[in-house]
């Protein structure tokens, strides 16, 4: 028991149980997509003063959706245990006291911001290493001693994102370095960490994603048997990001009445992906970036435009203006000062 935290009942954990399933990795198939739109109801009418703040940091005004949960409220409770500890965010969802909660939530807010300028700058680092190379390996190794390890797992999928490659970043924990993996599709984490074991002290994950302790003076030559594996391993996968897409259409026939109906078959997430929709020879007429780090495209068949962004991408090789492209995309809504329009969430891009 945590000093100052309320007793739960039965309505409390019925509230934790479905935000877990929500923020958890778990198919939302079967009965854990019924607990996980239960749950999004019930968060969007939640009594609980300290989800209540937590709604009011992140900017949540209306229904709460998948998006709100895994971009907004998500980051923040898991900031709490990557960068302090897990207690805080215990106190929060237990908190009948509003102006407590208040405090919480703006610090766990504190927490996520840091957590997101630190993982920048591994990032950048872990980039600059590899891209340094002569050849990039076919398994993608970074350490370092001054790596956060409560940020690594989130480096070692941008490194993924970035690269494609099955990807580990390591930091220094205790006197012991602490790694943290992720792969790419048809590429089994666990596999490869099990077949490296003579070098581990430990080691645990799945298919997609794992983690282990290591010895400082075995990281140079595990960094060179797990490149190894990888290469043996990729001779039969593809090492090119794709993306399926589950029909074609055109940007005419993207109405309102279709996204709902996408929509109606939320929630999205492993398990029971977003409708995703082909477009061919789209034209590009404009483009910005957002932040920095983000572009949005205006893009037209010739008689109607829509926006459409690329997220956590502030440059691609086939985005300029005037390019005529091909676009997998997720159709949806933005909500912006009370306005709803159709927005298209950008996949994969390609030059027609």
């Amino acid at each position: 028991a945590l000093p100052g935290a309320a007793a739960l009942d039965v309505r409390d954990y019925l509230d934790l149980a479905c935000l877990g399933t929500i923020c958890d990795m778990v198919p939302l198939r079967g009965p854990n997509r019924v607990i996980a739109r239960k749950g999004l109801e019930r968060l969007t009418v939640t009594k609980r003063a300290g989800l209540r703040a937590l709604k009011a940091v992140v900017g949540i005004q209306k229904a709460v959706t998948c998006g709100h949960v895994g971009f907004g409220i998500g980051p923040r409770l898991n900031a709490a245990g990557r960068m302090l500890t897990g207690d805080v965010v215990i106190q929060l969802l237990t908190t009948t006291d509003s102006k407590k909660a208040s405090r919480i939530s703006k610090r766990l807010n504190k927490l996520n911001k840091e957590r997101q300028d630190i993982e920048k700058h591994i990032k950048e680092i872990a980039v600059e290493r590899v891209i340094t190379q002569s050849v990039l390996p076919s398994g993608i190794v970074v350490w370092d001693r001054e790596f956060h390890t409560g940020v690594i797992g989130i480096v070692a999928q941008r490194l993924v994102e970035a690269f494609y490659r099955p990807s580990v970043v390591c930091g220094e924990d205790n006197g012991l370095f602490k790694g943290s993996v992720r792969g790419i599709r048809g590429f089994s984490v666990v596999e490869a960490l099990a077949a490296l074991k003579e070098y581990l002290i430990k080691f645990g994950g799945h298919e997609g994603a794992g983690g282990f302790s290591i010895e400082p003076e075995q990281m140079e030559a595990f960094a060179t048997a797990f490149n190894n594996f990888c290469i043996k391993k990729l001779t039969t996968l593809e090492t090119k990001p794709t993306v399926l897409a589950d029909t074609e259409l055109t940007i005419r026939e993207l109405s309102g009445d279709v996204i709902e109906e996408f929509v109606a078959c939320a929630p999205f997430g492993i398990g029971n992906p977003a409708p995703t929709v082909m477009l061919r020879n789209i034209e590009i007429y404009d483009v910005q970036v957002l932040k920095n780090e983000h572009l949005k495209l205006q893009v037209t068949d010739g008689k109607i435009g829509v926006p459409a962004v690329l997220w956590k991408v502030s440059e691609h090789p086939a985005v300029a203006k005037g390019n005529r492209v091909d676009m997998a995309v997720r159709p949806e809504f933005n909500v912006y000062g009370g306005q709803k329009t159709i927005q298209l969430n950008v996949q994969a891009i390609t030059l027609s």
